[in-house]
């Protein structure tokens, strides 16, 4: 009778799991049939949003806040448009709250004051709140002092405020130096020069990354008050913490464990974006008031050293009450929506383009771009090689490949986008295609154009070193990237490429006092691909560019 008992209730179980199970993908789907698509309605116009080091570009309706910064341990707060009546109001009335007060010790509170007045900066810094302690190390005492400092200046119009409690009385000074490199931004403005973005202002590097900076933006956009999104990034961090993934296999397991029945995982892996090296985790959860939501999160762990590869964490969430402590709400935007919405914003994310110093439009220093550099459509090609695009994933192709050739001086190209046919467009033959609406990036991937190869048989000979004397300016002018054509006499003995994709030249070597040959070509008599080693070889002139500069040739790779 017991052992029936017991067949009966897990019977029981199974059946209302199910039946639940059942009514979650019910509801779900009938969601996700009823939600519109308006991912793209969204993404029809963007705006771009510099946020520290980054730039990352939301739908253009989104409201976006930047909350108040912090760099060598101050706080940055953005007080708003203020007249300089006003301004002057808030620093007699903050003097005189100072002094009202007396320090920890019953002393005179104020400790300094110190006027600012520099190119865009006006304000006053104040220093107060003396207050010291001690310790001991083994036998020895130490005494530790501390100071309040607030600064507050007026930089184009609106007020900002340099806050720190219990700060080192010894490094006050640092405060001064960080003022000589604030200046204001002025609206959407993206500046140029290499610096930190704030909220309304702009501080110029140099900056280091044991100065700490950090800032958070948040965001939400209008008709979804469930969901928000967070962008934070924090420079100087120790690599020692768990990442994304780790802390969510952790959360897997143990008492929470149980859950996982109510959570689906979407994405988790690796994921490079612009050149950022990172962890994504998304996943969908089914709460037990019959709503779903959904969290999409990607984190780069950064280095500690490099102001350019801080923390950073980018999170995307939905399904939350818009009302604090209320219960799970309904996502407003299906899975399908907030994936594709997921993959815009953040595809979008990367380091903020700086100008270009006058010296490296070089030739020579172009052609030594580090590997790793950065481009973005429409921008002019810096380094001849091989650019990896951003865009393509193992969902998402590119038309002519996610690694492209590209040669110095060409325009950066925008990638033609491939998603997967879904099965009736199989079924028809065909391949969609769109293009994102941000600039597609392109990473530096490999300098090399490819190996050099023995010589093809077959290709046009320089005509012999000619004893007609080069004029001195055409020597001077002999340097890595210089483009002559066939039949101009050589400047330089070294490695010159054919500009002619098309040729079977490649890379040659030419002595000094050669007239370049014209460039070797096969004239295909076949459509038949496997016959395309068939065709006549014909010459034709041709572009030949300087690549390096060497005495005699090495000896050919195969």
């Amino acid at each position: 009778m017991k052992r029936h008992l017991r067949r009966t209730s897990v019977r029981v179980v199974l059946v209302v799991v199910s039946a639940f199970g059942v009514m979650l993908w019910t509801v779900d789907a009938v969601w996700s049939s009823q939600q519109p698509k308006e991912v793209t309605r969204m993404s029809k116009e963007t705006k771009t949003v510099c946020i520290g080091r980054f730039l990352i570009d939301v739908p253009a309706n989104a409201h976006v806040s930047i909350g108040k910064a912090a760099i060598d341990g101050f706080d940055i707060i953005n007080f708003g448009a203020e007249t300089q009546d006003q301004f002057a109001e808030r620093l007699e009335r903050r003097e005189k709250e100072i002094n009202a007060k007396t320090n920890e010790a019953g002393k005179k509170n104020m400790e300094s004051v110190l006027e600012v007045h520099q190119d865009h900066v006006r304000g006053k810094i104040f220093v107060f709140g003396f207050n010291s302690t001690y310790g001991f190390h083994g036998e020895e005492k130490i005494v530790y002092s501390g100071v309040v400092v607030n600064a507050y200046v007026n930089v184009g119009g609106t007020t900002f405020g340099f806050i720190a409690n219990d700060y080192n009385p010894g490094e006050t000074g640092k405060l001064t130096k960080l003022l000589e490199k604030f200046e204001p931004l002025n609206g959407s403005v993206v500046p140029s020069r290499p610096g930190f973005c704030l909220d309304g202002a702009f501080l110029r590097d140099p900056l280091t990354a044991d100065q700490g900076e950090r800032i958070v933006m948040f965001g939400g956009i209008p008709g979804h008050a469930d969901m928000g999104f967070v962008l934070s990034t924090m420079a100087g961090t120790k690599r020692d913490a768990e990442s994304l993934l780790v802390r969510h296999e952790e959360n897997t397991v143990g008492t929470f464990g149980i859950m996982n029945i109510l959570v689906s995982t979407l994405l988790k892996g690796e994921r490079d974006i612009n050149g950022l090296s990172g962890e994504e985790l998304a996943f969908k959860v089914r709460e037990t008031n019959f709503s779903t939501g959904y969290s999409f999160q990607w984190e780069m762990q950064g280095e500690e050293n490099n102001v350019l590869r801080p923390f950073v964490s980018f999170e995307l969430q939905t399904g939350t009450n818009p009302e604090a402590g209320g219960p799970p709400v309904q996502s407003t935007l299906s899975e399908a929506s907030l994936g594709d919405l997921w993959r815009r914003m953040s595809s979008s994310l990367r380091l903020r383009p700086i100008e270009t110093p006058a010296h490296a439009a070089d030739i020579d220093e172009q052609l030594s771009l580090a590997l790793g550099t950065l481009a973005w459509a429409g921008q002019p090609c810096r380094q001849t090689g091989w650019w990896q695009c951003s865009d393509g994933d193992a969902q998402v192709g590119v038309f002519g490949g996610d690694r492209q050739f590209l040669r110095e001086g060409a325009t950066m190209p925008q990638a033609l986008l491939l998603p997967k046919p879904s099965a009736w467009e199989k079924v028809r033959g065909v391949q969609s295609s769109y293009e994102a609406t941000t600039p597609t990036s392109w990473r530096l991937a490999d300098k090399r154009v490819h190996g050099r190869r023995a010589p093809h048989g077959g290709l046009a000979e320089p005509a012999a070193a000619t004893t007609v004397a080069l004029a001195e300016r055409d020597v001077a002018l002999a340097v890595p990237g210089r483009t002559l054509r066939s039949a101009e006499v050589c400047p330089a003995s070294g490695w010159w490429r054919c500009v002619d994709e098309q040729a079977l030249d490649g890379t040659r070597w030419f002595a000094l006092g050669a007239v370049l040959p014209p460039a070797t070509y096969r004239l295909l008599t076949c459509a038949n691909p496997r016959d395309r080693l068939q065709g006549q070889l014909v010459a034709r002139q041709s572009g030949w560019q300087l690549m390096r500069i060497a005495v005699a040739p090495m000896p050919a790779v195969a």
